[in-house]
């Protein structure tokens, strides 16, 4: 007996987030693995109020939800070099591509998701000295 897959399914997560109520910032959950349903509803993933405190995998997650078409390459570059909360907010477009390897076009993608990030928690842009 053979399985059908579903090649017309398309995701319906938002490509943006912003804080809660509660301050902290909800994320739909990551695609579930390849040995799990389909489709699947999963439950989302709530990432500390202040991008700073991020660990690894918190912003391998917001890549992956946040950053259009380019977020999976881009999410796997930061695990690969371990890019933190810390070190998201540090990163500048020259890093990107000399550090990350992104080209160009990815740069500027990867740039404006921060940006936004930036602006929905009310923080400096990158470079600012923060106390």
């Amino acid at each position: 007996m053979s399985s059908a897959s579903s090649s017309n399914s398309q995701s319906v997560l938002p490509r943006t987030s912003a804080p809660s109520t509660s301050g902290q910032f909800v994320l739909p959950r990551m695609s579930a693995p390849s040995t799990s349903v389909q489709g699947a509803i999963l439950a989302p993933v709530v990432l500390p109020a202040n991008p700073r405190d991020w660990s690894v995998s918190e912003t391998v997650h917001w890549a992956k939800t946040s950053i259009p078409e380019s977020g999976e390459r881009i999410a796997s570059l930061f695990l690969f070099h371990k890019v933190s909360g810390v070190v998201l907010l540090g990163l500048n477009r020259d890093l990107m591509k000399s550090e990350l390897g992104l080209k160009y076009g990815e740069t500027v993608v990867l740039q404006d998701a921060l940006d936004a990030l930036l602006r929905s928690v009310d923080l400096p842009p990158p470079g600012y000295a923060v106390m």
